[in-house]
């Protein structure tokens, strides 16, 4: 049931061409549609050229040892706006295992010291609904998944597995800053492995309400992070990232 997307683009740096984004794009939307019933028409053009550079990126991570990827991607967005379907579909063509934040803190819980490639298995990882952590409140400014993240940081700095979050929180200032959570440092390194797209645009597919919070979609776009309703995505591959 995998959705090849690999004959667009299988070099690093090359920019897909208007075609081939318009025909991964619709390719994309009849296939989920078909086989799931999932709809990604929410998602524009530029949400699609942004996507199909990312699985181009994880696929080169995936098939050479010798590549590192740095396309890590943070969904944000309000709930309902489609986070978690399309890090369910990400899990599935490019075979990322996909767990959720409660499943992953159930078990640093019984062991804090777990080693985080228990979770990734050396295809890379996705968290979903980071944040939401049932024990979160019990242990107050220091969550479960605190010590894990600044680990989950050093995996990555050695091997650069592809990674996904999803998340409530934001990676810059905002009422839901994920700093607020888990402190400056952990937000630092998500900054430093991700980049930030905000989905949706404050809409809930599901109750079609607007959450005012994410409803500007451009004031997410401060520092390293990026959106995907920002056509500078062009320059998502080569940009520079700062400490």
């Amino acid at each position: 049931m995998i959705f090849d997307y690999t004959r667009y683009q299988t070099t690093k740096g090359k920019e897909p061409s208007a075609k081939e984004v318009e025909d991964f794009k619709v390719k994309f939307i009849s296939f989920w549609k078909d086989k799931l019933n999932w709809d990604f028409t929410f998602l524009d053009t530029f949400q699609y050229k942004a996507l199909l550079k990312i699985l181009a990126s994880y696929n080169l991570a995936l098939t050479n040892p010798e590549y590192k990827t740095d396309e890590g991607l943070f969904l944000t967005g309000c709930p309902g706006c489609g986070k978690t379907t399309l890090a369910l579909a990400i899990s599935n063509v490019c075979q990322i295992n996909y767990l959720t934040a409660n499943e992953i803190e159930d078990a640093v819980i019984k062991d804090n010291e777990i080693s985080v490639s228990k979770f990734y298995f050396g295809n890379g990882l996705i968290i979903d609904d980071l944040g939401s952590e049932a024990n979160k409140k019990v242990y107050g400014n220091d969550p479960p998944l605190k010590n894990f993240l600044y680990r989950l940081y050093d995996e990555w700095k050695v091997k650069h597995i592809p990674l996904v979050v999803c998340s409530n929180l934001t990676l810059n200032r905002s009422a839901n800053w994920i700093a607020s959570t888990y402190g400056l440092r952990v937000s630092s390194r998500f900054n430093e492995m991700t980049r930030q797209f905000v989905i949706g645009n404050g809409i809930d597919r599901r109750s079609n309400q607007t959450d005012t919070e994410f409803a500007q979609s451009g004031s997410f776009n401060s520092g390293n992070c990026a959106t995907l309703f920002d056509s500078a995505v062009d320059g998502f591959s080569s940009e520079k990232r700062n400490d």
